[in-house]
């Protein structure tokens, strides 16, 4: 007898199908989080708020391509916490977000 998978699949965008897990991951953005020593965070994330210039700002998923100087604060990954003495944001077209800080 053997060990039946069962695979949910749901509709996606441009027409894919894809499972629960695929689509959760569809909608996340990648994020590398690192400093000059070491990468800090790598990983998925739902949202990141950043301490930027000129205010406060919410990078979602699919966010358009944006390039922006951060400041001192606090840089937060869903619901972890890292305190930046300042950095670079580069969130690009492939829903990638590079984050480099001090």
């Amino acid at each position: 007898m053997t060990k039946q998978s069962h695979r949910i699949e749901i509709a996606a965008p441009f027409g894919l199908a894809m499972t629960v897990q695929e689509t959760r991951y569809y909608y996340m953005l990648q994020v590398t989080l690192q400093n000059r020593k070491e990468i800090l965070f790598e990983g998925m994330a739902e949202s990141v708020f950043l301490p930027g210039e000129y205010g406060e700002l919410e990078i979602l998923p699919f966010h358009a391509p944006i390039i922006s100087t951060l400041k001192k604060g606090k840089l937060r990954i869903d619901d972890l916490f890292f305190e930046i003495k300042g950095g670079i944001a580069k969130m690009d077209e492939s829903n990638k977000l590079l984050l480099l800080v001090e």
